[in-house]
């Protein structure tokens, strides 16, 4: 028996909680833990042979003196000269940014930061990853 005070967020926790009652039903390929862990391998190394974005480095000192690095996500196809920075059809000055921070031994080119930028620009969002 489960006890909570009634709120909004309370019910709707507890409603979603439900759905770890479910079985999991992975699809065909990737029917247990070593064949997701495989197949999602495989796929990055693929998806890492082509590059889908380049960095346009920022560089911010910090209140420290130390310099900061952000690097903008400019899409392949965006890139036309200098002049045209972070320029793309779907966003503008107000479009949200989203500010990625990658893992300790990745770098900006890991498949996975590639990935995100790529769903935040189908979103019109702005992406840049911080690089420390």
């Amino acid at each position: 028996m489960l006890r909570f005070q009634r709120s909004f967020f309370n019910v709707h926790i507890v409603q979603r909680s439900m759905l770890a009652s479910l079985r999991f039903r992975p699809i065909f390929y990737a029917y247990n833990r070593h064949a997701q862990t495989v197949v999602c391998f495989v796929l990055s190394i693929i998806e890492c042979i082509f590059k889908t974005y380049r960095y346009e480095r920022e560089t911010i000192v910090g209140f420290d003196g130390r310099d900061q690095y952000i690097d903008w996500a400019v899409p392949y196809s965006d890139v036309i000269s200098k002049s045209l920075r972070r320029v793309d059809r779907h966003m503008s000055a107000i479009s949200p940014v989203i500010v990625l921070v990658h893992g300790l031994g990745d770098d900006r080119y890991v498949p996975y930061i590639q990935r995100i930028c790529r769903e935040c620009h189908r979103r019109g969002w702005r992406a840049a990853v911080w690089s420390y």
